[in-house]
């Protein structure tokens, strides 16, 4: 069994997602979180979110200033490559 597909079921054997067979084409399956999936990835992230802020406390403001632009740099960077790929695309 492929591994999105175990991960599916897995899911969907805690109630976290449903999965509903596609009304036109039989071969599709619609996967939908559930109200009790989204509540678990609400928890977690929240936590996520709490801990991030709190491991950025802890860094000096010239560091995080530095991470900041670091991370300014790499938008760029990653913006440029998009643009150059998708104009080679459409030549």
């Amino acid at each position: 069994m492929p591994n999105i597909t175990k991960l599916v079921n897995e899911l969907e054997t805690k109630g976290l997602v449903k999965k509903t067979p596609d009304k036109t084409d039989k071969r599709v399956i619609i996967v939908k979180m559930t109200d009790e999936g989204y509540n678990l990835l609400d928890k977690y992230y929240l936590k996520y979110k709490r801990k991030i802020a709190e491991q950025l406390l802890k860094v000096d403001s010239k560091k995080y200033e530095l991470m900041i632009d670091s991370i300014k740099e790499l938008n760029t960077v990653f913006k440029t490559a998009v643009e150059e790929v998708n104009q080679e695309n459409n030549e």
